[in-house]
């Protein structure tokens, strides 16, 4: 009788424990958990900066376009120089003022090009970091998404496992009434002791995993270890099926990954024709209007117009080999890209099948578990008749148990498989 208060103690303070750390943690959705890695992730972080690196040289080669304006200002005082000495009466240096200032504007008209194809070239860049940028969101989003289900599943395989401890008290329970009047010897309650603390073990066993998974999801999302935390129960569904060619097409043409591949080939096209810009005659047009004053009050405008122009005649190939440089650079891309393509038809196919075997899983494991309630509850009601075996009650809990975490790991496989599969053809996760 002692061993079975000290029982219900333990699973009323576990109740109790759980409703408490439920009422003051703080519940996340998965969006808003992907939300937070956005912010908190260094590889996104770094991504970002990159674009802002980009973004302020593709600014620096639109100022030569830009009017230039500049003022100038001198200003100095000094004493400098000898005394004089009027009528026998010695009068030193004077400290003299002496200020200049020039304001001046110029404007380049035209520089053979140069200026324009660096900035395309800068603004090539930029979408080469945004879609970077995208596939370090996707991949981080597919990984939190990854994090999240797998800390959900561990909470329904606990708030099972907390059922089946409580299960197996009440089998305790039985299994001592019916020794008392007779209808089954004392094995039958040493066996339910042993059952209920294999109960007892497992239920510990997910309480760690869950601490471990939940430990996980906070790490990749940026959240501090020892914050408490809770997950919201979500389902996703898959809305649309299309067939695998339309799957492979949209894939190829919706991944992050072939259209980076895309802006560095046309980053690289626009460093090869401002590499071969170089050969051609270097010709500058320039106005500048400058106004300019001094101390002595004698202002003085004036403008200019200006041209150069420069014949590269030799430059010891340096030209030539920048082109080839870029061209063979080039090439790589272009390989790299169709090598992604083969890399995303088996992303997109592996992720199907995988889907499509989740699916079929899910359905068979529903079957399976209701088969395994059935027969559980048949032993049950055999046991309590007097013409069943303990054992068999515990054999076939086993069942039921193995059933029921084979379904909530296969529900939990589908949501991971469906994030995958929207990650391989270019959907974006919540």
């Amino acid at each position: 009788m002692n061993k079975k208060c000290l029982l219900f103690l333990f699973i009323l303070l576990l109740i109790t424990f759980n409703n408490i750390l439920a009422e003051e943690s703080e519940k996340f959705t998965l969006k808003d958990c992907i939300n937070m890695a956005m912010d908190n992730n260094p590889s996104v972080i770094r991504a970002r900066q990159d674009i802002k690196v980009a973004e302020s040289l593709k600014t620096q080669a639109l100022a030569n376009y830009l009017p230039n304006l500049k003022y100038t200002g001198i200003y100095q005082k000094s004493n400098q120089g000898n005394g004089t000495i009027v009528s026998g009466i010695y009068f030193p240096a004077v400290p003299i003022d002496d200020y200049s200032g020039n304001v001046s504007i110029s404007q380049t008209i035209f520089d053979t090009f140069k200026s324009l194809y660096q900035y395309k070239q800068y603004k090539a860049q930029i979408e080469q970091y945004e879609y970077a940028l995208k596939e370090s969101f996707n991949n981080l989003a597919l990984t939190i998404a990854q994090d999240y289900f797998n800390a959900a599943k561990a909470k329904d395989i606990l708030n099972f496992r907390e059922t089946l401890l409580d299960n197996s008290l009440k089998y305790l329970d039985k299994a001592n009434k019916n020794f008392q009047v007779g209808l089954s010897p004392k094995s039958d309650v040493f066996t339910a002791e042993v059952n209920v603390t294999q109960a007892k073990v497992d239920l510990l066993t997910a309480q760690n995993d869950i601490k471990n998974k939940m430990a996980q999801l906070k790490i990749d999302t940026g959240l501090p270890v020892d914050k408490n935390i809770d997950i919201a129960e979500e389902i996703y569904e898959l809305k649309k099926k299309s067939s695998m060619e339309q799957l492979l097409a949209d894939a190829i043409e919706q991944r992050p990954e072939i259209k980076k591949y895309n802006a560095q080939i046309e980053y690289q096209d626009r460093v090869i024709t401002g590499a071969k810009i170089q050969r051609l005659p270097n010709v500058t047009l320039g106005v500048s209007y400058n106004y300019a004053t001094d101390s002595y009050l004698s202002p003085d405008k004036y403008y200019s117009v200006y041209g150069q122009i420069n014949f590269p005649i030799f430059d010891g190939f340096n030209t030539k080999a920048q082109v080839e440089s870029a061209e063979a650079t080039r090439a790589q891309y272009e390989s790299d890209k169709e090598k992604q393509k083969r890399t995303i038809i088996s992303d997109v196919t592996t992720a199907y099948n995988d889907l499509e075997t989740n699916i079929a899983k899910i359905e068979l494991n529903k079957i399976q578990v209701e088969q395994a309630k059935f027969n559980m509850e048949l032993a049950e009601g055999k046991y309590t008749s007097g013409v069943g075996s303990f054992q068999d009650i515990l054999n076939r809990q086993d069942d039921y148990s193995k059933a029921v975490i084979n379904l909530i790991t296969a529900r939990y496989d589908y949501q991971i498989s469906l994030a995958k599969f929207k990650k391989a053809i270019g959907e974006e996760l919540p």
